[in-house]
Protein backbone atom coordinates (compact mmCIF):
# COMPACT_ATOMS: atom_id res chain seq x y z
CA UNK A 1 0.00 0.00 0.00
CA UNK A 2 1.88 3.22 -1.29
CA UNK A 3 -0.37 5.40 0.78
CA UNK A 4 1.09 3.81 4.07
CA UNK A 5 4.55 3.76 3.12
CA UNK A 6 5.22 7.35 1.29
CA UNK A 7 2.44 9.00 1.35
CA UNK A 8 0.81 8.93 4.54
CA UNK A 9 1.48 12.03 6.81
CA UNK A 10 1.43 9.83 10.14
CA UNK A 11 4.30 7.68 7.91
CA UNK A 12 6.19 10.13 6.29
CA UNK A 13 5.01 13.82 6.71
CA UNK A 14 5.84 14.44 3.10
CA UNK A 15 2.62 14.86 1.58
CA UNK A 16 1.15 17.08 4.31
CA UNK A 17 3.26 19.53 5.97
CA UNK A 18 0.04 20.65 8.32
CA UNK A 19 -0.53 23.84 10.31
CA UNK A 20 -3.39 24.93 11.67
CA UNK A 21 -5.51 28.31 11.82
CA UNK A 22 -5.00 31.84 10.62
CA UNK A 23 -1.64 33.54 10.61
CA UNK A 24 -1.21 37.05 9.18
CA UNK A 25 -4.18 38.37 6.94
CA UNK A 26 -1.71 39.79 3.81
CA UNK A 27 0.72 38.59 1.49
CA UNK A 28 3.11 41.63 2.61
CA UNK A 29 3.01 40.85 6.32
CA UNK A 30 2.50 42.58 9.13
CA UNK A 31 5.10 45.06 11.07
CA UNK A 32 7.84 43.69 13.59
CA UNK A 33 8.95 45.42 17.09
CA UNK A 34 11.42 47.98 15.08
CA UNK A 35 8.38 48.67 12.12
CA UNK A 36 10.30 46.25 10.00
CA UNK A 37 8.04 44.29 7.64
CA UNK A 38 7.24 40.79 8.15
CA UNK A 39 6.91 38.03 5.60
CA UNK A 40 4.37 35.99 5.21
CA UNK A 41 3.58 32.50 3.75
CA UNK A 42 0.47 33.29 1.26
CA UNK A 43 2.44 33.45 -1.77
CA UNK A 44 3.45 29.65 -1.18
CA UNK A 45 0.14 28.84 -1.26
CA UNK A 46 -0.70 27.51 -4.94
CA UNK A 47 -4.59 28.00 -5.89
CA UNK A 48 -4.13 25.55 -8.58
CA UNK A 49 -3.42 22.60 -6.44
CA UNK A 50 -7.26 22.98 -5.54
CA UNK A 51 -8.60 22.83 -8.92
CA UNK A 52 -10.39 19.95 -10.79
CA UNK A 53 -8.24 19.07 -13.86
CA UNK A 54 -4.90 19.96 -12.50
CA UNK A 55 -1.81 17.37 -12.56
CA UNK A 56 1.31 17.38 -10.50
CA UNK A 57 4.40 15.42 -10.63
CA UNK A 58 7.38 15.41 -8.53
CA UNK A 59 9.71 12.96 -8.27
CA UNK A 60 12.49 12.84 -5.12
CA UNK A 61 15.99 12.06 -4.42
CA UNK A 62 15.57 11.04 -0.66
CA UNK A 63 18.39 9.40 2.21
CA UNK A 64 17.32 7.98 5.27
CA UNK A 65 18.91 6.19 8.02
CA UNK A 66 17.03 4.42 11.10
CA UNK A 67 19.19 3.39 14.76
CA UNK A 68 18.27 0.92 16.96
CA UNK A 69 18.15 1.85 20.91
CA UNK A 70 21.72 -0.88 20.72
CA UNK A 71 23.27 0.60 17.87
CA UNK A 72 25.55 3.60 17.81
CA UNK A 73 24.07 6.82 16.01
CA UNK A 74 23.85 6.52 12.21
CA UNK A 75 24.90 9.33 9.88
CA UNK A 76 23.09 10.79 7.01
CA UNK A 77 25.97 10.96 5.06
CA UNK A 78 27.06 6.97 5.25
CA UNK A 79 23.08 6.14 3.23
CA UNK A 80 22.72 6.36 -0.39
CA UNK A 81 20.14 8.20 -2.28
CA UNK A 82 16.99 6.69 -3.27
CA UNK A 83 14.41 7.75 -5.63
CA UNK A 84 10.33 8.00 -5.69
CA UNK A 85 8.03 10.16 -7.34
CA UNK A 86 4.17 10.97 -7.96
CA UNK A 87 1.73 11.60 -10.69
CA UNK A 88 -1.67 13.18 -8.89
CA UNK A 89 -4.45 14.32 -11.25
CA UNK A 90 -7.16 16.36 -9.56
CA UNK A 91 -10.44 14.14 -10.52
CA UNK A 92 -13.34 15.63 -8.80
CA UNK A 93 -14.91 17.09 -6.31
CA UNK A 94 -16.63 14.92 -4.14
CA UNK A 95 -18.34 14.81 -0.06
CA UNK A 96 -16.11 13.41 2.11
CA UNK A 97 -15.94 12.45 5.97
CA UNK A 98 -19.12 14.74 6.37
CA UNK A 99 -17.17 17.61 4.98
CA UNK A 100 -18.23 19.12 1.05
CA UNK A 101 -16.44 20.81 -1.42
CA UNK A 102 -13.42 18.16 -1.41
CA UNK A 103 -11.22 17.48 -4.13
CA UNK A 104 -10.94 13.90 -5.16
CA UNK A 105 -7.12 13.38 -6.49
CA UNK A 106 -5.57 9.97 -7.24
CA UNK A 107 -1.70 9.51 -6.63
CA UNK A 108 -0.03 7.50 -8.89
CA UNK A 109 3.65 5.94 -7.83
CA UNK A 110 6.44 6.75 -9.73
CA UNK A 111 9.62 3.92 -10.29
CA UNK A 112 13.21 5.12 -10.62
CA UNK A 113 16.75 2.90 -10.83
CA UNK A 114 19.71 3.01 -8.52
CA UNK A 115 20.73 5.77 -10.20
CA UNK A 116 17.68 8.07 -10.61
CA UNK A 117 16.40 6.82 -13.89
CA UNK A 118 12.68 6.75 -14.40
CA UNK A 119 11.58 3.23 -14.98
CA UNK A 120 7.65 3.11 -15.06
CA UNK A 121 4.87 4.80 -13.62
CA UNK A 122 2.07 2.10 -11.49
CA UNK A 123 -1.90 2.28 -13.15
CA UNK A 124 -3.62 2.17 -9.90
CA UNK A 125 -2.53 4.27 -7.03
CA UNK A 126 -4.15 6.15 -3.81
CA UNK A 127 -7.00 8.61 -3.37
CA UNK A 128 -6.23 11.37 -1.35
CA UNK A 129 -9.42 14.06 -0.11
CA UNK A 130 -8.15 17.43 0.47
CA UNK A 131 -10.51 21.13 0.51
CA UNK A 132 -8.74 24.04 -0.31
CA UNK A 133 -10.17 27.57 0.73
CA UNK A 134 -8.12 30.14 -1.70
CA UNK A 135 -9.56 33.19 0.19
CA UNK A 136 -8.36 31.71 3.73
CA UNK A 137 -5.38 30.42 1.74
CA UNK A 138 -5.48 27.16 3.28
CA UNK A 139 -5.83 23.49 2.47
CA UNK A 140 -7.31 20.76 5.05
CA UNK A 141 -6.24 16.81 4.55
CA UNK A 142 -9.11 14.41 5.27
CA UNK A 143 -7.67 11.32 4.25
CA UNK A 144 -6.21 9.12 2.14
CA UNK A 145 -8.30 5.54 0.51
CA UNK A 146 -6.67 3.01 -1.18
CA UNK A 147 -8.51 -0.59 -2.90
CA UNK A 148 -6.74 -3.68 -3.02
CA UNK A 149 -8.16 -6.73 -4.26
CA UNK A 150 -12.07 -6.84 -2.64
CA UNK A 151 -10.57 -4.61 0.01
CA UNK A 152 -10.65 -0.90 1.05
CA UNK A 153 -8.09 0.43 3.18
CA UNK A 154 -8.39 4.10 4.35
CA UNK A 155 -7.22 6.68 6.84
CA UNK A 156 -9.21 9.46 7.93
CA UNK A 157 -7.86 12.73 10.19
CA UNK A 158 -10.94 13.24 12.59
CA UNK A 159 -12.99 15.23 13.59
CA UNK A 160 -11.81 18.11 10.76
CA UNK A 161 -8.86 17.60 9.23
CA UNK A 162 -5.35 18.19 9.02
CA UNK A 163 -4.97 22.03 8.11
CA UNK A 164 -2.20 23.43 6.63
CA UNK A 165 -2.24 27.59 6.35
CA UNK A 166 -0.11 29.72 4.75
CA UNK A 167 -1.95 33.13 5.78
CA UNK A 168 0.78 33.47 8.55
CA UNK A 169 3.42 35.80 9.64
CA UNK A 170 7.07 34.91 9.84
CA UNK A 171 7.62 33.80 13.23
CA UNK A 172 4.05 32.89 14.30
CA UNK A 173 3.47 29.16 15.34
CA UNK A 174 0.01 27.33 15.15
CA UNK A 175 -1.32 24.38 17.03
CA UNK A 176 -3.57 22.34 16.46
CA UNK A 177 -6.48 20.12 18.33
CA UNK A 178 -5.54 16.87 18.79
CA UNK A 179 -6.04 14.55 15.52
CA UNK A 180 -7.18 11.48 15.49
CA UNK A 181 -5.79 9.30 12.69
CA UNK A 182 -8.24 6.65 12.13
CA UNK A 183 -7.01 3.56 10.23
CA UNK A 184 -10.04 1.42 8.72
CA UNK A 185 -10.49 -1.85 6.55
CA UNK A 186 -13.57 -2.36 4.73
CA UNK A 187 -15.29 0.41 6.84
CA UNK A 188 -14.42 -0.80 9.98
CA UNK A 189 -12.01 1.18 12.33
CA UNK A 190 -8.98 -0.78 12.71
CA UNK A 191 -7.08 1.22 15.12
CA UNK A 192 -6.68 5.23 16.71
CA UNK A 193 -3.30 7.17 16.33
CA UNK A 194 -3.28 10.44 18.43
CA UNK A 195 -1.03 13.00 16.53
CA UNK A 196 -0.59 16.78 18.35
CA UNK A 197 0.38 19.11 16.27
CA UNK A 198 2.38 22.43 16.26
CA UNK A 199 3.81 24.36 13.37
CA UNK A 200 6.16 27.19 12.62
CA UNK A 201 6.73 29.55 9.47
CA UNK A 202 10.44 30.15 10.06
CA UNK A 203 10.65 32.55 7.17
CA UNK A 204 11.49 33.01 3.29
CA UNK A 205 14.43 31.14 2.28
CA UNK A 206 16.25 30.76 -0.74
CA UNK A 207 17.71 27.28 -1.81
CA UNK A 208 19.66 26.18 -4.40
CA UNK A 209 18.83 22.63 -6.14
CA UNK A 210 20.11 20.89 -9.71
CA UNK A 211 22.03 24.27 -9.75
CA UNK A 212 18.41 26.27 -9.48
CA UNK A 213 17.64 28.84 -6.87
CA UNK A 214 14.10 28.55 -5.30
CA UNK A 215 12.28 30.91 -3.58
CA UNK A 216 10.57 29.49 -0.14
CA UNK A 217 8.86 29.27 2.51
CA UNK A 218 10.37 27.39 5.45
CA UNK A 219 8.78 25.64 8.06
CA UNK A 220 8.74 23.84 11.23
CA UNK A 221 6.47 21.35 12.01
CA UNK A 222 6.66 19.35 15.26
CA UNK A 223 4.07 16.23 15.84
CA UNK A 224 3.70 14.03 19.08
CA UNK A 225 2.41 10.84 17.98
CA UNK A 226 0.54 8.47 20.53
CA UNK A 227 -0.77 5.46 19.32
CA UNK A 228 -1.66 2.10 20.66
CA UNK A 229 1.79 0.74 21.06
CA UNK A 230 4.27 3.64 20.95
CA UNK A 231 4.56 7.36 21.18
CA UNK A 232 7.26 9.25 19.46
CA UNK A 233 8.22 12.84 18.82
CA UNK A 234 9.09 14.36 15.26
CA UNK A 235 10.38 17.24 13.84
CA UNK A 236 9.64 18.02 10.22
CA UNK A 237 11.40 21.33 8.52
CA UNK A 238 9.97 21.51 4.88
CA UNK A 239 10.70 24.35 2.32
CA UNK A 240 7.67 24.80 0.05
CA UNK A 241 8.14 26.89 -3.00
CA UNK A 242 6.71 29.94 -3.40
CA UNK A 243 4.32 30.20 -6.27
CA UNK A 244 4.12 26.34 -6.97
CA UNK A 245 3.45 25.24 -3.31
CA UNK A 246 4.69 22.04 -3.88
CA UNK A 247 7.61 20.84 -1.11
CA UNK A 248 11.14 21.26 -2.46
CA UNK A 249 13.13 19.82 0.23
CA UNK A 250 12.50 18.99 3.68
CA UNK A 251 14.20 16.98 6.43
CA UNK A 252 13.11 15.10 9.46
CA UNK A 253 13.53 13.75 12.50
CA UNK A 254 11.48 11.38 14.37
CA UNK A 255 12.07 9.60 17.98
CA UNK A 256 10.21 6.67 19.33
CA UNK A 257 10.14 6.17 23.77
CA UNK A 258 12.45 3.41 23.54
CA UNK A 259 15.34 5.11 21.83
CA UNK A 260 14.98 4.06 18.32
CA UNK A 261 14.93 7.14 15.87
CA UNK A 262 14.47 7.95 12.20
CA UNK A 263 16.44 10.81 9.92
CA UNK A 264 16.17 11.73 6.45
CA UNK A 265 16.35 14.09 3.88
CA UNK A 266 14.70 14.40 0.67
CA UNK A 267 15.26 17.23 -2.03
CA UNK A 268 13.32 17.66 -5.71
CA UNK A 269 14.78 16.47 -8.92
CA UNK A 270 11.96 17.57 -11.11
CA UNK A 271 8.36 18.53 -10.68
CA UNK A 272 5.54 20.08 -13.25
CA UNK A 273 2.04 21.41 -12.84
CA UNK A 274 -0.05 20.97 -15.53
CA UNK A 275 3.06 19.67 -17.63
CA UNK A 276 5.08 22.96 -17.39
CA UNK A 277 8.19 22.61 -15.18
CA UNK A 278 8.40 24.86 -12.09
Amino acid sequence: MKFIKQGSAIALGFVISACGGGGGSSDSGGTGAEGASLSNASSCYNPQRGQVGTTVTYDYAIRSVSTLPSEEEKSLDDAEWGYYGYHIINESIVSYSGNDGVIQSLSLYRYFDGDGNFTSQEEDGFYEYTQYDDDEKSQTHFGYKEEIGSSTYEEQYLPSGWKMSYDVDEGNEISLDSITARYFIDGVGQRDTIVDVATKFIGKESITLNGTVYQTCKFEEKTVTTAPDFTSEATYVSYVGEGNGITLMSTRFREWEDGETYRSVRQITSASINGEPI
